[in-house]
């Protein structure tokens, strides 16, 4: 798990503005597996969802040109609250991915209303636990070895490590994060996406 710790300690080192679009990235991909929930269960949330990413990237386009971010986040963390499922209520493995997008989505809020500063590393463990969580469903009870070097969780750090990297350029925008988000097509969980 070394490799892991590495990543997380990169995400705690990361200054804010690039925290943010650490988190809206990641987010970006991981939104694909809440809106797969979404339609399959046939429930709301989807464009409240999408409205909350939205003003995340503006929350990092705000931090980037260092101006104030005006949104209310009390009320958009709200809203994210009220739409994230509950597992009790669902019996399919999909409502986990989903309920894992709504905390990394509460998460970054909770970091662009200053709230939380680890929020990026809240999303950073977030995504690779739902990873995690779909190699045990699809494979059954691995080691914690066999889990780092599946190669659904080596995608995920890989795709981070090329974040953090990304990132190291101060004058990297919006666009060419969310062009890096969906390059390889598929969410972090290898759902491929409807571009």
């Amino acid at each position: 798990m070394k490799e892991k710790l590495n990543i997380f300690g990169q995400v705690r080192d990361l200054h804010r503005t690039a925290s943010i679009g650490f988190c809206a990235v990641l987010l970006e991909r991981q939104m694909v597996n809440f809106e797969l929930f979404c339609c399959l269960n046939e429930c709301e949330g989807n464009e409240q969802m999408r409205k909350a990413l939205n003003q995340i990237w503006l929350a990092f386009e705000a931090a980037q040109q260092r101006k104030k971010f005006t949104t209310n986040v009390n009320l958009l963390r709200d809203k994210v609250e009220v739409i994230t499922p509950d597992a009790n209520d669902y019996d399919n493995f999909g409502v986990y991915p989903a309920i894992d997008c709504a905390m990394a989505m509460v998460a970054t809020l909770n970091l662009i209303d200053r709230e939380d500063d680890t929020g990026a590393v809240v999303v950073s463990k977030l995504s690779q636990g739902t990873v995690e969580a779909v190699i045990l469903a699809t494979e059954g009870e691995l080691d914690n070895q066999a889990i780092k070097q599946h190669p659904l969780m080596q995608r995920e750090i890989d795709f981070q490590i090329q974040v953090l990297t990304a990132l190291q350029h101060q004058s990297i925008d919006s666009k060419s994060l969310k062009s890096l988000a969906l390059e390889d097509g598929a969410s972090n969980i290898g759902i491929e996406l409807e571009l």
